[in-house]
């Protein structure tokens, strides 16, 4: 019974198992060989090593059967990057071509025609064309934290709804000819692959589908083993650079899970059932945890929902992707008013949609991000993984199955209670000190100081901080206020409340921050060097002394204000001259003089 519920771990075929070597070999080459003659020696060596136990142990057993196939395809590949010298390319800077800038054009074009508003038009030239710059921040924010983003990525959702809507049609006039049925959709398949420019989660689709529909027109069963196999070499020769990139990792992820794990979820849950809630469950089970290693490892980060958001939005999704393709392919063709009447239809099921992200993300994303690993996550992730190679290994019984079924669903409470009792046991008071840039969680309010020309500080420091406990947000300059506001909205997204934003003395370069200290320092001044602001600093600290204690404190103890320093690197101001000189500059011993980099080093264990 076993056999026929789960797939072979690995490889059927000689050509999957050749594959599998060529991968393997890619790998170390990948990460911890570099290719020269030393690697080609060692390899040569290996290869030699495994091919002498394989004739030793007699070529005709099974196991060793398979794994002289295994040898030659570790061999190929490095046959293959000697011929084939792979450049250092930037993906970063891929340059689109010509006819995908044109095919993009034609169907905003064609957009502009519907009844859709600009942001509608956003979100459906981001389904039709897989990517995310087409969407608004706050909406490309809110995919992302409800696990969805995936929607927006030419992937095998969309590959999977174009030829499945080519092949309902081509069986409705042509179900005698197989060869007509199958090679029609794939050409078509192809050309949206070209126009969209060869993104490498729809080359791995197109990949899989190409192996699966030839096997089918040739009366061959696609076993999983081979078709990933197959799938991962092509993507090494003919996209090397994209091989073990993020979007492989995510996209062989989730095609890994939907071959491997949702078989053993489905004969774990109801096993004699059938149902379309069950096979969406499982599949968004399959995908979640499948995905889990690549967004914590890579983009520290996880949305403990994204199994229920993708099961209530992704059927919506398959639904309205097909009108849309067909609202532009009429559009195109024909035109006029009778079109429109179909834009309507479109139009009303991309509302809902919108609709669902919205209302899903707003009540369970249950989104997290963190700086250090989730090691006790890891540890209960790294546990279902055993029991689930566990089932492929040995039959279990029903009531086993149901115990590991269980553990399997625990995963995303036992997530959302770690991070909920981390966010509780966080301190009350942290800062992070950059130059030019210094961020303040005190109690409930949230201080950023400095410039905010550098994006990537002030988005890292919000995935540090837990959002629930903080009531305002303070700025000191105005080049913040973009990245404040979307701050202030996935508050009011996430927490139901609106979080006061206010700017604080950004004209003048001078920032009070009142009780930030608790006990040691009851008021910050952020001073930049400015020299015509020197009198203003000299007037602001003499006003702020009038609500200090009574008594006088020596700057060596705990003095009530803190003045911070923050010269830029082409000042020729010394911080220990102003230390020296500070009664002759006028500034009372009520303040304590500061350099960034000493409250850089009372801070190390908050700070980047």
């Amino acid at each position: 019974m076993r056999e026929k519920l789960l797939p072979k771990l690995y490889p059927r075929s000689v050509a999957g198992m050749v594959s599998l070597g060529m991968c393997f070999v890619a790998c170390l080459a990948k990460y911890f060989l570099s290719l020269n003659w030393f690697f080609i020696l060692f390899l040569i060596s290996f290869i030699l090593f495994i091919s002498s136990a394989c004739i030793y142990f007699n070529f005709r057993k099974p196991l060793f059967a398979t794994i002289r196939w295994f040898v030659l395809g570790c061999f190929l590949f490095a046959l293959f990057r000697l011929v084939v010298v792979v450049e250092n390319v930037d993906k970063t800077k891929r340059i689109p071509s010509e006819i995908t800038t044109q095919f993009a054009k034609q169907v905003h074009t064609l957009l502009v025609r519907s009844p859709f508003p600009k942001e509608m038009i956003g979100v459906s030239l981001g389904l039709v064309l897989g990517k995310t710059q087409y969407l608004t921040k706050d909406f490309k924010e809110r995919t992302r934290e409800g696990g969805i983003l995936h929607l927006f990525a030419a992937s095998g959702l969309h590959l999977g709804i174009f030829i499945g809507s080519f092949i309902f049609l081509l069986k409705q006039f042509f179900k005698e000819y197989r060869i007509i049925v199958y090679l029609v959709p794939l050409l078509f398949a192809f050309f949206y692959l070209l126009v969209l420019g060869f993104p490498v989660s729809f080359v791995r689709a197109y990949s899989f589908t190409v192996y699966t529909l030839l096997g089918k027109l040739f009366y061959r069963k696609s076993y999983p083993g081979d078709v990933l196999a197959y799938s991962s070499v092509t993507i090494v020769v003919f996209l090397p650079h994209d091989f073990l990139s993020p979007g492989f990792l995510l996209s062989f992820g989730a095609v890994f899970g939907i071959f491997y794990i949702k078989p053993a979820l489905d004969g774990m849950f109801f096993p004699k059932q059938t149902h379309f809630l069950k096979e969406n469950l499982t599949l968004s089970m399959a995908c979640s945890l499948a995905t889990f290693p690549t967004l914590a490892l890579i983009f520290h980060s996880f949305s403990f929902g994204s199994l229920w958001i993708n099961l209530i939005v992704v059927p919506v999704a398959s639904i309205l992707l097909p009108l849309l393709y067909l609202n532009l392919f009429l559009e195109w063709m024909i035109g006029g008013i009778l079109i429109r009447y179909l834009w309507v239809i479109t139009d009303i099921f991309l509302r809902f949609f919108l609709f669902l992200v919205s209302k899903c993300t707003d009540l369970f994303s249950f989104f997290y991000s963190w700086e250090n690993p989730p090691k006790l996550l890891f540890v209960y992730f790294l546990l279902i993984s055993l029991l689930i190679v566990f089932i492929y290994l040995r039959d279990c019984n029903r009531k086993l199955k149901g115990f590991i079924f269980f553990l399997i669903l625990s995963f995303q409470p036992l997530g959302i209670y770690y991070f909920d009792s981390i966010s509780k046991r966080q301190t009350s008071s942290m800062s992070w000190i950059y130059k030019g840039n210094a961020f303040f969680l005190s109690d409930s309010k949230f201080i950023a100081t400095g410039s905010c020309y550098a994006e990537r500080n002030f988005a890292k420091i919000i995935s540090k901080i837990q959002i629930k406990k903080i009531n305002q947000i303070f700025l000191e300059n105005e080049s913040c206020l973009p990245y404040a506001i979307s701050l202030q909205k996935r508050i009011q997204r996430m927490e139901g409340r609106i979080a006061e934003l206010k700017i604080i003395d950004g004209s003048k370069d001078l920032l009070s921050i009142p009780k930030m200290g608790r006990g040691k320092n009851e008021i910050w001044i952020r001073y930049n060097g400015d020299k015509r602001k020197l009198f203003q600093l000299l007037n602001t600290l003499k006003g702020l002394e009038r609500n200090f204690p009574t008594r006088t404190l020596q700057a060596s103890q705990n003095s009530p204000g803190l003045l911070i320093l923050d010269f830029p690197s082409w000042s020729k101001e010394n911080v220990e001259d102003w230390k020296k000189y500070q009664k002759l500059l006028g500034i009372s011993s009520k303040w304590k003089i500061v350099s960034t980099g000493e409250l850089l080093a009372s801070q190390i264990h908050n700070t980047d």
